[in-house]
């Protein structure tokens, strides 16, 4: 279905990963800045924390620090699922 130049894509793995999920990507990606993901504020599901973490597996020099607040994470499985991809 894709080239392999597209699905080494850490962006498109990410909406991808999403659309597997059947969730909404959120424009998590544009939230990194001087190598700091900023997810302020942004609310967090399982399949969206499973989306970047398969962004972070493909791009592992991606961020150095993740800021979170407010999330709506009720569970420590969503911030694990994040996590994961960050220690990959």
């Amino acid at each position: 279905m894709f080239g392999e130049k597209f699905l080494s894509d850490p962006k498109l793995n990410y909406f991808l990963q999403c659309n597997k999920e059947c969730v909404t990507a959120l424009p998590l990606v544009s939230k990194i800045q001087g190598r700091i993901l900023n997810l302020l504020g942004y609310r967090l599901n399982s399949g969206v924390c499973k989306g970047i973490r398969i962004y972070f597996e493909n791009f592992k020099n991606a961020i150095t620090r993740i800021a979170l607040d407010n999330n709506g994470m009720t569970t420590g499985d969503v911030l694990a699922e994040l996590l994961e991809g960050v220690k990959a």
